[in-house]
């Protein structure tokens, strides 16, 4: 088991196929056996909140659960921090994706330049395409203004039809995307 303090409100821990084995979950037991599920998340948070790893009594926390390709389960904690200055202008944008390569590339740069700009993000699999939709805390005209950015569909309706029929594969996956 490896665990990785993210920040001071994120943490991921990885568990190989032994790890797996000896705690006794499967990711089905996430999808399947809500109880057990959420049994091993309160006593692992209690452990690492009692020693001083990961302190997370008292608070909300959001724990997203994937896997990745070589079988390893990764598991993010996400505690509530302060909420981020609001801005006036708040957008949705979207951006598309064919390959896996370039959506990682793209999640890279626009976490190390957009970082502090960024209310959430979703990342979502339709028709075989990645689509990354982002709340930003910028006017349409700032985003359309971005090199990087003036590609986005910023079409609410649209946005929302991706969210209706498209699979989410998780929420704020820049970070987790950088590490995968």
């Amino acid at each position: 088991m490896k665990i990785n303090r993210i920040s001071d409100n994120k943490l991921n821990i990885s568990l190989n196929a032994e790890d797996l084995h000896k705690v006794g979950i499967t990711f089905d037991t996430f999808k399947n056996d809500k109880e057990t599920a959420e049994s091993f998340l309160i006593n692992f948070l209690a452990v690492i909140d009692e020693l001083g790893i990961f302190p997370s009594s008292g608070k909300k926390v959001i724990v997203d659960v994937i896997i990745t390709k070589s079988g390893i389960m990764s598991i993010y904690f996400e505690t509530e921090s302060f909420p981020k200055k609001r801005c006036k202008n708040v957008t949705q944008a979207c951006c598309c994706f064919s390959e896996h390569k370039k959506l990682i590339e793209f999640a890279k740069f626009v976490y190390e330049n957009y970082n502090n700009k960024i209310r959430s993000a979703e990342l979502y699999l339709l028709n075989g395409e990645y689509m990354l939709i982002l709340s930003l805390d910028y006017a349409k005209s700032t985003i359309l203004s971005k090199a990087q950015l003036k590609n986005s569909i910023l079409d609410e309706i649209f946005i929302n039809k991706i969210r209706e029929y498209g699979q989410l594969l998780t929420r704020n996956p820049l970070e987790k995307i950088i590490i995968l």
